[in-house]
């Protein structure tokens, strides 16, 4: 959805950049900026202002956030296992020219091979993610949280300034909400947004 004009009365009016862009969609339909405001708003202060609901999206979020931790700490163990034996092979190598087995010059060229795979495994050791610090809800924020819903809902139902007025309103939208996504429910049928 983008921008798509704004009506004799200033509000903003949005459509599917689709159809303007590449017309490969087919909703057609302009909708009122603050319409989807409202609907979002509305949805927030009914579905996610439940303190169980919020507290049941953090444990959920803890506990993916440790089985993907789980899974870092076994390829961290496999990659480390597998530097341990590269070097060991390298520090072999080095080894036998020190007692005269093989040539330096026999050696060299396996020894910087070697040098190179460890340095690259280290890299990725380096990337992989650190242990998750698991995700708290402090009250106060929870509290905020629903302050700022019910706020921004009761100034949008009873907002009548012009639209160019509203920047703490959006910007308080833009601190709650990171997205919206509308789909269409067909002809003639009021969209909804998640």
């Amino acid at each position: 959805m983008s921008v798509h004009d704004r009506d004799k009365t200033g509000k903003t009016r949005i459509r599917c950049s689709a159809v303007r862009e590449s017309g490969s969609c087919s909703n057609r339909r302009i909708i009122y900026l603050r319409d989807i405001e409202r609907l979002v708003l509305s949805g927030m202060a009914e579905e996610l202002k439940d303190p169980r609901l919020i507290e049941t999206y953090v444990r959920s979020y803890n506990s993916e956030r440790e089985r993907l931790a789980g899974d870092a700490v076994a390829v961290r163990a496999r990659l480390v296992a597998k530097r341990d034996r590269i070097e060991g092979e390298r520090q072999r190598n080095i080894d036998l020219v020190i007692k005269y087995v093989i040539s330096e010059e026999d050696a060299k060229q396996r020894i910087l091979e070697l040098k190179e795979q460890r340095l690259r495994i280290e890299a990725e050791i380096a990337a992989l993610e650190e242990a998750p610090v698991p995700a708290a809800l402090h009250p106060a924020a929870l509290d905020r949280y629903i302050r700022t819903v019910n706020t921004l809902a009761e100034t949008m139902a009873g907002h009548s300034k012009a639209e160019d007025d509203r920047g703490s309103l959006v910007q308080d939208f833009r601190t709650l909400v990171h997205s919206v996504t509308v789909h269409p429910k067909g002809p003639g049928k009021a969209s909804r947004s998640k």
